[in-house]
């Protein structure tokens, strides 16, 4: 049996956490080169970082689709269509981020 909760709260660190990777990405780019922020200069690692998040995330985001969708999941359609709510809006979160654009397939 799948915690929903727990793997919920997964998804929801892993969407925050790509976010954040997103806003420094930004930050890195308005910048330009620094001396005194040789950190920003590890673009690859920015992106293989973005890369790994987003393909856990994918994988993850599949699993409990597949969960939602088995009879013998315990739960009230009201219960479901929460998670599937929740669900929808970290998709939409993760979607407005642009990452196969940006980070896979540039």
């Amino acid at each position: 049996m799948i915690d929903m909760l727990a793997e919920l709260a997964e998804l929801r660190n892993a969407v925050d956490k790509l976010e954040e990777l997103c806003e420094w990405d930004k930050l890195k780019e308005m910048s330009g080169p620094s001396a005194s922020l040789p950190f920003f200069h590890a673009d690859e690692q920015f992106s293989a970082e973005i890369r790994d998040i987003y393909g856990w995330f994918c994988q993850l985001d599949q699993s409990l689709r597949q969960a939602l969708n088995q009879p013998e999941l315990v739960g009230s359609p009201e219960q479901l269509a929460r998670w599937d709510r929740g669900m929808r809006e970290l998709e939409n979160r993760v979607r407005r981020l642009h990452l196969p654009e940006r980070f896979i397939n540039h």
